[in-house]
């Protein structure tokens, strides 16, 4: 179970409850992180003692650093254009990228869970990629 230092009213440190609190599943664009750090700053006693007003209840930390455990909605879709001749499939690029998250260059999450091999990617008139006829074409 998680732990929070919680406040429920303004006032000194014996305002503060040490409490379980439940952490539920990551929402659309969030993520759930398990704390490896938290920043307590001078501004967070002007939050407990109320001279920076906060809503109630609230919590001491607004700065933290952790590992992410979930991440909410999808992961996105790679869009994957070959050369002509070569060959390549999902198996190749999950090793491939696989070899970035062992060297610490890229984060697990984000490879994503969906490729889609197409023979170009659609441009604007302008060159820009074209991601509202992408997300139209995924969803039709």
């Amino acid at each position: 179970m998680a732990h929070a230092v919680r406040f429920y009213e303004t006032g000194g440190p014996e305002v503060l409850r040490y409490e379980e609190v439940e952490v539920g599943d990551p929402g659309p664009g969030q993520v759930r992180l398990r704390h490896v750090a938290v920043g307590l700053n001078y501004a967070d006693t002007y939050f407990r003692n109320g001279t920076y007003p906060i809503p109630m209840p609230n919590g001491m930390g607004v700065e933290a650093s952790g590992v992410v455990q979930a991440i909410g909605g999808e992961r996105p879709m790679a869009l994957v254009v070959c050369e002509p001749g070569q060959y390549l499939d999902r198996k190749m690029l999950e090793v491939h990228l696989q070899g970035f998250v062992e060297r610490g260059r890229i984060n697990k999450w984000a490879i994503p869970k969906q490729f889609k091999f197409v023979p170009e990617i659609p441009k604007t008139s302008v060159g820009k990629i074209n991601k509202k006829l992408i997300r139209e074409s995924e969803l039709g």
